[in-house]
């Protein structure tokens, strides 16, 4: 799927934009500091969100001004079968003339087939999503897992965090796991049991332990085995964040930013699935160069889907 045409209306840094993107593979937003280029892809990410309520503030509207709401409408072609179906958007697709870059509400002949998506929030601050029409102004609702599948992600973002396992990282949506949680369990209960075979490591803590349990018996506390030094499973919860990548006995965090950013940038791209809109910001933070290069390089070679879009502040965006 590729984006056709942005308009954005009264959100963050932008009052009133209109964008008409050429047919072409790779764009870069080009612009000095808070000119609003990352405002733009903040844009693209919200009208595709698969978070079912996203949450906005009074801030999120131009000059904190909540009595005009905040419009945000995208047009998107290269559709697949299944929005153009009977089941799904079937009446409400629209025409876009590639020639004249214009936007028919019936589509002609030789119109491609595209949706116009639009996101709504007023000073209530309950965002809505509606495929619309002129014949339909109204529109009908841009259901959450038809969001999902248009595949939008934000690549470049320094998390530390995604470089562990845990829910909505990048390494657990490549890690080929029927039940991530239930792995994570099980990795962490061997880790306790790992524990049984060091013993030794642990003499000064049991015999702590030991002293523990005659005071217990004394006062008449129940002791239905043997007090012990052990790892409480509630306290060492792999699932958020305990497990996490390391190179030999070297965790991964430790490498320098930029080595990092490439690293999170290259994991970030395999976890993309085939229909998707990419979107990179602030692309030369931490790297040099040479690197800045290879990442692109590398973006064009790897292209899963038939659309990318990667912004930077210095953006190239990939549609």
């Amino acid at each position: 799927m590729k984006i056709r045409r942005l308009s954005i209306v009264n959100f963050k840094g932008i009052k009133n934009l209109e964008w008409t993107l050429p047919n072409e593979g790779i764009y870069c937003l080009i612009g000095k500091g808070d000119s609003a280029k990352t405002t733009v892809l903040e844009a693209i990410r919200c009208v595709f969100s698969s978070a079912w309520n996203l949450p906005f503030f009074d801030s999120d509207f131009h000059a904190c001004d909540t009595t005009n709401p905040i419009k945000i409408e995208i047009v998107l072609g290269e559709l697949t079968d299944e929005f153009c179906s009977d089941k799904k958007y079937s009446d409400h697709l629209r025409g876009w003339n590639k020639n004249k870059k214009k936007l028919n509400d019936e589509p002609a002949d030789d119109d491609e087939e595209v949706l116009s998506v639009r996101l709504r929030v007023e000073k209530d601050l309950e965002p809505k999503w509606k495929v619309v029409t002129d014949r339909n102004p109204d529109g009908v609702d841009f259901k959450t897992a038809d969001r999902a599948k248009v595949g939008v992600g934000m690549i470049g973002n320094l998390n530390e965090k995604q470089l562990s396992w845990a829910t909505g990282t990048v390494l657990a949506q490549i890690t080929e796991s029927d039940n991530l949680n239930s792995s994570l369990v099980d990795a962490t209960r061997a880790a306790r049991s790992s524990l049984d075979g060091q013993r030794n490591a642990l003499e000064k803590f049991d015999a702590a332990a030991a002293k523990s349990q005659a005071v217990a018996t004394n006062l008449g506390v129940p002791v239905a085995y043997e007090y012990k030094a052990h790892l409480d499973l509630s306290s060492i919860n792999i699932r958020i964040g305990g497990l996490t990548l390391h190179d030999g006995e070297i965790p991964l965090r430790q490498l320098g930013l930029g080595s990092r950013r490439m690293l999170l940038c290259g994991i970030q791209q395999e976890s993309l699935q085939e229909q998707h809109i990419t979107l990179f910001d602030e692309l030369e933070y931490g790297l040099e160069p040479h690197r800045i290069a290879r990442l692109v390089s590398t973006s064009r070679m790897t292209r899963k889907g038939n659309i990318s879009l990667p912004p930077i502040p210095q953006p190239f965006y990939e549609n």
